[in-house]
């Protein structure tokens, strides 16, 4: 029998930190994400440690942070809106990891190094069309065709796996998955 597979789409941190579990749990898999340099990107603030903790990286991201003990809000006139001078300690005290700030591409490049096997990692490779077959999904991309028995994705809020889904169902008659409310967005 085949050995069960997962495709990702998406090689942000939820789809690097998901190919960090599968590879923990023996789990084939492959990431299929669109971007050549899966760093590019933004800031990220430390709120989901406990994950990569478990995940054995903790460590290398605390280093590479700067802790952060108060936070202040200000609203688009610059006015102080919120203030919250010891949100640092108390979130050490209640979670057991305190507020830090991070490069997004650090938390990229940290949760991509702890992976043992980079060859399941396919950048530049942009999903184009999933089918479902007889034994699981296809899914196309750019840099070729990857077939597994589930596909996940975590490709942002303009998610194409998100509208593929969508045409699946119709496409078998099951539109009431993805029934809008009236004036809600696509």
């Amino acid at each position: 029998m085949a050995q069960f597979r997962v495709i990702i789409v998406g090689g942000g941190i939820t789809g690097l930190a998901l190919a960090n579990m599968l590879e923990r749990y023996h789990i084939d898999f492959a990431v299929s994400e669109k971007h050549e340099d899966l760093t590019e990107t933004r800031s990220w603030i430390r709120y989901g440690a406990r994950i990569p903790d478990q995940l054995g990286c903790f460590e290398k991201l605390e280093s590479l942070s700067m802790p952060v003990n108060s936070v202040a809000g200000y609203d688009n006139t610059g006015r102080l809106c919120t203030y919250l001078p010891d949100i640092g300690s108390w979130l050490e005290e209640s979670r057991g990891y305190k507020m830090a700030f991070l490069e997004r591409r650090q938390v990229l490049q940290v949760l991509y190094d702890n992976l043992r096997d980079k060859s399941k990692i396919h950048s530049s490779c942009k999903a184009l069309d999933i089918t479902l077959t007889d034994t699981g999904v296809q899914v196309e991309t750019e840099g070729g065709v990857f077939d597994g028995d589930i596909v996940i994705g975590v490709d942002g809020v303009h998610s194409h796996v998100r509208r593929e889904m969508e045409r699946l169902a119709l496409a078998v008659g099951l539109e009431e998955l993805f029934r809008r409310e009236e004036g809600e967005q696509q």
